[in-house]
């Protein structure tokens, strides 16, 4: 094997410093695009011997291939600089015409702007992203999935992080939920198996602020996914429901 492309769902490092064994002989690359924008439009070369670009452990999803233009913008559509988290949105000739017969979402999802005296029409990627110093986009996660909890915003992806690092392997997912007394609260849910000894929250509150920790934790044998290959997490939210549900039965 010669070249090997990762796409789909971001790239976690140490997962991809195991597979690099296994294809000594090819180039890794990171693909980032959603359907929307005919897939792919960013590119990262991964690099064999380290100093690879890393946000929350995910490989920098690079820049933009030939002819796509890649903006990052703030809530007023501006057009943020290096090192400011925004929206990603992407224009191009390979951008899509929009959603069949769905002219309400189309308004939504794409939008003009000019630039440099010329009129772009840009996708709503909604993920977050910021562009590094030498001009490296770094994807921080979905836009949806930045809540807020007792007045603080909150970043999922920086808690699933920390919650993968301590776990060494096993994938992580963190979702939202209302609890008891109605507020927000978080759920961590891990995918495999963990000993009775394990420590993972303990961990957590080490690395984060309090109203970052999970009140739950749960473990699934094998996460859900969609049709597109991902995690299902509107499954693991009907999960804490009927967990929810039992507790006030009994």
């Amino acid at each position: 094997l010669k070249c090997c492309i990762l796409t789909g769902e971001a790239s976690p490092l140490d997962l991809v410093d195991e597979w690099k064994n296994c294809i000594p002989n090819a180039e890794i690359f990171d693909f980032y695009g959603p359907t929307e924008t005919t897939i792919y439009c960013t590119y990262y070369k991964f690099k064999r011997n380290g100093n690879n670009k890393v946000v929350n452990g995910m490989l920098s999803i690079g820049m933009p291939m030939k002819n796509v233009m890649a903006i990052i913008i703030d809530e007023n559509d501006n057009i943020l600089g290096a090192g400011e988290k925004g929206e990603l949105c992407i224009a191009g000739d390979h951008v899509s015409v929009g959603y069949w017969n769905q002219i309400e979402k189309n308004k939504i999802a794409f939008f003009e702007k000019e630039i440099n005296g010329i009129i772009y029409r840009f996708y709503h990627t909604g993920d977050l992203c910021y562009y590094d110093n030498e001009k490296y986009l770094m994807l921080h996660g979905r836009l949806d999935s930045q809540i807020k909890i007792q007045g603080y915003r909150v970043e999922l992806g920086e808690i699933e992080f920390h919650a993968r690092e301590y776990l060494r392997g096993n994938n992580s997912v963190v979702v939202t939920f209302t609890n008891s007394i109605g507020n927000t609260d978080l759920a961590l849910f891990v995918e495999g198996e963990l000993d009775a000894n394990n420590n993972v929250l303990e961990y957590l509150k080490t690395k984060l602020p309090s109203y970052m920790i999970p009140g739950k934790l749960l473990i699934e044998k094998e996460f859900p996914l969609n049709t597109n290959g991902k995690v299902d997490k509107r499954i693991l939210k009907e999960k804490i429901s009927q967990i929810r549900e039992s507790e006030k039965k009994a």
